[in-house]
């Protein structure tokens, strides 16, 4: 596993404003330890990092592949103040997720439509 995947879970763990104590319960070992993962300090399995991605409740791939300097952006003038925008890229993710899961839903509800009507037919031509 790479180096960064500890720093980018430390980076989203704070984001998400929860503590290592409350992750390292959650995935059931010792604080210090959980410190090291984020330190990188250990080997960080797979399945490790599956049970902190389902605490943070972010996909894997999005923790393995998180980039700060893409969720600080976009700052724009606005008279005398600055005015700073934030996107958070994980929840366009989650956002975006969840929109093609209702649209595979819909699509597998007319799909199952579509074969009950095809299975009637065949069994009149029968």
């Amino acid at each position: 596993m790479n180096n960064h995947v500890g720093s980018n879970i430390k980076k989203l763990k704070e984001l998400k404003n929860m503590t290592q104590e409350y992750v390292a319960k959650s995935i059931g070992i010792s604080q210090s330890s959980y410190s090291d993962i984020e330190n990188c300090h250990v080997l960080l399995t797979d399945e490790r990092l599956l049970q902190i991605s389902e605490v943070l409740g972010l996909p894997v791939e999005l923790v393995k592949s998180f980039n700060e300097s893409v969720f600080f952006h976009n700052c724009t003038q606005s008279g005398y103040n600055n005015t700073y925008h934030i996107t958070n890229p994980i929840d366009q993710i989650q956002d975006l997720t969840n929109q093609l899961l209702k649209v595979s839903r819909d699509r597998i509800l007319e799909l199952e439509d579509q074969i009950k009507q095809l299975e009637d037919e065949l069994r009149k031509m029968q």
